[in-house]
């Protein structure tokens, strides 16, 4: 199991593919826990990964997960992707679930390129492997609190509990 791990103060960039801060795709093992995320600065996101991501591709149990005080300087095709998926790189046959992500103290800079190409998802894999309690608070697009799902272009599919705060 992974559980407790603190990742802060750091500077990332991708340059032609892969996610920003990530968790998965490949989680063989029971669980994923009290993962934070704390007083990053995302300077760009090129190519077809995500700023902040989720992609939990097998069997685990994805829960307790923070991204706080984070800063996006630069992306292009997705800001937020949390996802129940089967992928090229799933082995395992059951799926996972993802339950209890905050996002708290995230600014985030849209360049004029983001609005109507740039989008945001939230998919469960079914109704047994889903994700639940995805919470935005604080939340900025330049100067503009995010207080629902159409400002971040956010496609959902089978997770209610999506909240703005």
């Amino acid at each position: 199991d992974v559980d407790n791990v603190l990742v802060q103060r750091c500077v990332l960039q991708t340059i032609s593919c892969g996610s920003a801060l990530e968790i998965g795709h490949e989680l063989r093992t029971p669980s994923v826990r009290n993962i934070t995320f704390r007083d990053c600065d995302i300077l760009a996101v090129h190519g077809h990964g995500a700023a902040i991501s989720i992609r939990n591709g097998d069997r685990a149990l994805v829960e307790h997960i923070r991204y706080e005080d984070i800063r996006i300087e630069h992306y292009y095709a997705r800001l937020f992707d949390f996802r129940v998926i089967r992928s090229r790189y799933s082995r395992d046959i059951e799926r996972g679930q993802i339950r209890g992500v905050l996002l708290k103290d995230i600014r985030v800079r849209q360049s004029i390129y983001n609005p109507g190409y740039s989008i945001s998802t939230i998919g469960s894999y079914d109704e047994r492997h889903t994700i639940t309690g995805v919470v935005f608070e604080n939340v900025y697009l330049d100067e503009t609190h995010v207080t629902s799902a159409q400002q971040l272009d956010l496609f959902v599919r089978d997770a209610p509990d999506v909240s703005f705060r």
